[in-house]
């Protein structure tokens, strides 16, 4: 790579570990005098002071992230009830293959663009242009590649729910373009700390199908086609609306850089490793259940998941955030960003789990009938790693944001291992249960390795 890029986190600029952002923290052995008291006091200072800081910049990605939990709640109540569990199931195979096929082949480029784009980094003396050019160029490639393996493979893993749904998933699997060439768009938006832009994007999907379950639910029309029909829709006016924004506010021009090519597809390599793995650590489960069980408990499974994956809401918000701040920032400032958004990831996961655990056994009947009673204990089985996983999202985002996109590759794929393992050794026998206690177990096994990694860095570049 050219030498310009700064690939290695260290030569870019010196990154101080958390102990060494404030010298107060060095006075543990003192904190019975004075000295030892103010430098507390002015640590519990800081901290708040970046808690209020993260929310008054970023108010609007926090507030998005509410909307579309309240979307997913409404969508995700009406939508069983609607479909019932086997109907339920159908739907979730049906998208889910096109969209791991897309996922799958993202290459990393979503957050490679958001890198890039970074106001201040190393990328951004050659403009944006490049890195837009890059984008629209390896998202095409993507887009073809695609297409061809699902046209192929749909048919072999949804024939087990018959010819109709085989037809939802080649039809849903139009979606995959507009999966591969808008999220890099809008991640340009996001490097560029665009969040307004940024938010947009990511809101006309759950609007979409969440308008399209309501409707279908008021007039009492149970159909999984007109439900994928909507989701598809709304894939592609996302798609358009984050091009017009992107030509809009960044004005790109069509500037192609092999440089700039070659290192976003090295940065992306590194961290799809860890998106990948990341992905099938939390869709594995479903991906073999639509494979070997009937649709009703995948319904019903789906019904925990959403219950617990619930509790990412607010971390996949405080992670976009840290991505983006700590990719603007150079040493003491991105290791400060990160601590102060783990912090604000804990304070919000402690009093929302718990009251999950509490109140999920009166949910699961009052919202979805005793139909669904089976989603209640994998659900509770998932809220400890579903905890873990928000911690780790955050991480996760810190590391790319300070140039270790490995970090979340090591972390995901240690954990992918485990996943496969525990459910070759728990789906067949324990079914929906056993998938869930597979899952929590991944998901804590990935914040450990992420934490231990992470710090391992610290001390690695302690001046």
């Amino acid at each position: 790579m050219n030498p310009a890029f700064h690939s290695d986190g260290v030569a870019a600029g010196k990154l101080l570990p958390p102990g060494n952002a404030n010298p107060g923290m060095a006075c543990g052995p003192v904190l019975g005098t004075e000295f030892g008291s103010t430098a507390v006091a002015a640590v519990e200072k800081s901290f708040a002071k970046g808690l209020r800081e993260i929310w008054r910049k970023h108010w609007d990605t926090l507030g998005t992230q509410l909307l579309t939990a309240a979307l997913g709640l409404v969508s995700g109540v009406l939508a069983p009830r609607l479909l019932g569990p086997a109907g339920r199931g159908e739907l979730a195979a049906v998208t889910l293959w096109p969209l791991t096929l897309a996922f799958l082949a993202m290459l990393g480029m979503d957050r490679a663009a958001a890198y890039f784009a970074a106001k201040g980094r190393p990328a951004a003396s050659f403009g944006i242009s490049p890195v837009a050019t890059t984008c629209l160029v390896v998202g095409l490639v993507q887009s073809l590649i695609v297409l061809a393996v699902g046209a192929f493979l749909i048919p072999s893993a949804l024939r087990g729910y018959g010819a109709h749904a085989v037809w939802l998933g080649l039809l849903f699997l139009a979606s995959a373009p507009f999966v591969l060439l808008g999220q890099p768009l809008a991640s340009l938006l996001l490097g560029h700390q665009d969040m307004p832009g940024y938010n947009l994007f990511r809101l006309i999907p759950p609007v979409t199908y969440s308008f399209a379950v309501l409707a279908l639910f008021v007039r009492k029309l149970p159909s999984v086609s007109a439900i994928v029909a909507f989701e598809l829709a709304g894939l592609v006016l996302a798609g358009f609306m984050v091009a017009w924004l992107v030509r809009a506010r960044l004005e790109p021009a069509w500037k192609w850089d092999p440089r700039i090519t070659a290192a976003m597809l090295k940065y992306g390599a590194k961290t799809q490793a860890g998106g990948v793995s990341n992905f099938l650590n939390q869709r594995l489960d479903q991906l073999l259940m639509s494979l070997f069980l009937p649709p009703a408990p995948l319904g019903i499974y789906v019904v925990a998941v959403a219950f617990a994956d619930g509790l990412w809401i607010i971390p996949r918000g405080i992670g976009y955030v840290t991505l983006a701040d700590s990719a603007n920032m150079e040493g003491q400032g991105a290791w400060r960003v990160a601590r102060r958004s783990l912090l604000l990831t804990t304070l919000c996961l402690i009093p929302s789990a718990a009251a999950l655990w509490v109140l999920i056994p009166r949910l699961v009947p009052m919202l979805f009938g005793g139909q669904f009673a089976g989603a209640v204990l994998p659900c509770r089985i998932l809220i400890p790693g579903s905890c873990a996983m928000g911690l780790a999202t955050v991480l996760f985002e810190a590391a790319r944001g300070i140039n270790h996109p490995e970090i979340p590759a090591y972390a995901e794929g240690a954990s992918l291992m485990v996943t496969a393992v525990l459910l070759a050794l728990l789906l067949k026998p324990y079914g929906i249960t056993g998938a869930a206690l597979a899952s929590s177990v991944a998901y804590t096994v990935t914040l450990g390795i992420a934490a231990w990694l992470l710090i391992r860095v610290a001390r690695v570049v302690r001046p």
